[in-house]
């Protein structure tokens, strides 16, 4: 998980930190923290927000301003495509000021889109997810191998896999509409 904290952390700040008004809303944010909990399997990241950028830890914060819980696939699903947030409401609880998870959320939406090389972002965002893939799949094998295997079956390995593969196709999706609107634009 600390590789994806770490991964998240550095490419949401490198976005960020292409669009000033979003140190700007940041600032005004400052100390404000969202602890994601996955139930399967158990894992904890937090983001907290210091100095304009988000800090991506993987632990629990003391006295987090929310907590959104479920498991690791409904949370990407939720987090991926938040208008299908009424299809995940039920498997995704929200727990506390809600209005904070909201405005952080806001922030990497209204990153300006002329500010970003969209290009190098999808490419980073593509490296991403094939490195978290491998890690998975990595992790998965070895989880399976040892003790602790009754914590990850085959069957929800592949699932959590087969939902990085459909992310991956959405990337890939969105460089093509990006693509298509570049080349409508010159």
């Amino acid at each position: 998980m600390t590789l994806f904290a770490d991964v998240f952390e550095t490419f949401g700040n490198a976005a960020l930190a292409l669009d000033p008004a979003s140190g700007e809303r940041l600032r005004a944010l400052e100390g404000r923290s969202i602890q994601i909990e996955s139930t399967a399997p158990p894992q904890v990241l937090s983001l907290i927000v210091r100095d304009a950028c988000i800090n991506v830890i993987a632990e629990p914060t003391d006295a987090p301003n929310v907590i959104v819980r479920g498991r690791t696939q409904d949370l990407l699903a939720w987090f991926a495509d938040p208008r299908q947030a009424s299809q995940t409401k039920q498997r995704v609880a929200i727990e506390g000021d809600e209005t904070t998870l909201v405005e952080i959320m806001d922030v990497f939406k209204r990153v300006a889109p002329g500010a970003l090389p969209f290009q190098d972002l999808l490419g980073a965002a593509e490296i991403a997810i094939a490195s978290i893939r491998s890690a998975v799949e990595g992790a998965t094998s070895a989880v399976q191998q040892s003790v602790a295997s009754h914590y990850v079956d085959e069957n929800r390995a592949n699932a959590f896999l087969d939902g990085m593969d459909d992310l991956r196709l959405r990337v890939d999706r969105l460089t093509a509409r990006v693509n298509a609107a570049e080349q409508a634009g010159k």
